[in-house]
């Protein structure tokens, strides 16, 4: 039997989500019907995956289907934590302040992470040229430099023995820093403590991280409380869109604890996860009824701190990595050329 749908779309990107939550909120608010609204997405936008996901929606929408039913059939496409804020929005009947938080969420975050990757990019182009220049050094020249010890029987210094330990070592080294690899992405999306902690004590990284979810948390809850949508709800919608899932894990206790009764502040006051300037400005935000002002004030100060941060990585990674390039080439120079020096200095003596 052929598929319904047999062409698939590969994952919207972050700008294309923000494309469909923008077109999908300019409908609601004129309060046209669902695949209306889905139709005129799928005749008007511009981006050929856009239409194809509208397109798909609208026909699940027009055979009868609610919108997280329509939603699930293209899960393959919309990122997952799109579709769980929407089906909630949906269900709890605040779609079109749902729909606008995640667009500006959306925009901030994709904003927050281009000025990182922005600043990190010339420092990881560095580190990428330097481990091909350490794999031809270890494939090819110690092999090589390794048979003339050899062959020499040169008493090699103390530099070029711990060289040659190193490449001797190299399987091992390159294996243990697979599964490493492998470990971290594994237990990446875990919700942990330890996970948690691993995150946020990376040196360099370690505080980006935290403040770019904190970030997120802040922004959508204060556009969504600022529209009016139920705490509880709104948590549930912020929940669902956070990429830290250790932190998701975190908001969701803190959601439970509020539902008992208990106020936003005392239930992030008692988790290690929340920051404690954001807990603060929820608490004075609480007090004076102002609760989305104080989230929204939260999440700019996460970008002020992005923004130095951003500066500070600017000044100090590049000489950082110089020092790092110096250090390796002045190692391998003397580990390889001191010996033969030797060598040159017997023969000719």
């Amino acid at each position: 039997m052929n598929d319904e749908h047999p062409t698939r779309p590969p994952n919207l990107t972050p700008a294309e989500s923000e494309a469909l939550l923008r077109g999908l909120g300019q409908g609601v608010d004129r309060r046209t019907a669902l695949p209306e609204v889905f139709r005129a997405l799928a005749d008007h936008i511009s981006d050929s995956r856009l239409q194809l996901v509208a397109q798909q929606i609208t026909e699940r929408l027009e055979a009868g289907a609610d919108l997280p039913a329509a939603l699930a059939s293209v899960q393959q496409t919309i990122p997952v934590h799109l579709r769980q804020a929407l089906t909630i929005g949906a269900t709890s009947g605040n779609l079109a302040a749902v729909l606008k938080g995640l667009a500006e969420s959306e925009l901030n975050r994709r904003e927050m992470r281009r000025g990182l990757w922005a600043v990190l990019a010339y420092p990881l182009l560095v580190v990428v040229l330097l481990g091909l220049l350490l794999a031809y050094v270890f494939i090819v020249l110690c092999p090589m430099f390794q048979e003339i010890f050899d062959d020499f029987d040169l008493d090699l210094p103390q530099i070029t023995v711990m060289f040659m330990a190193v490449y001797k070592s190299l399987p091992w080294i390159v294996g243990g820093m697979i599964l490493l690899g492998l470990a971290l992405v594994s237990f990446a999306g875990i919700p942990s403590r330890f996970v948690h902690w691993i995150r946020t004590t990376l040196p360099l990284f370690g505080r980006a991280w935290q403040w770019s979810g904190h970030h997120e948390f802040a922004s959508l809850l204060a556009t969504l409380t600022a529209e009016h949508v139920p705490l509880v709800d709104a948590l549930d919608c912020t929940i669902q869109s956070l990429r830290d899932r250790n932190l998701a894990r975190a908001a969701g206790i803190a959601r439970d604890k509020c539902a008992q009764g208990k106020t936003l502040s005392q239930s992030l006051c008692e988790s290690i996860h929340f920051d404690r300037t954001l807990t603060s400005l929820v608490a004075w935000g609480e007090t004076h009824d102002t609760l989305p002002a104080a989230l929204a004030e939260a999440a700019a100060t996460y970008v002020q701190q992005m923004s130095l941060y951003t500066q500070f990585l600017e000044r100090i990674v590049p000489p950082i990595l110089l020092i790092a390039v110096a250090v390796v080439l002045l190692f391998s120079t003397m580990a390889f050329f001191v010996p033969l020096i030797d060598l040159i200095n017997g023969l000719t003596g």
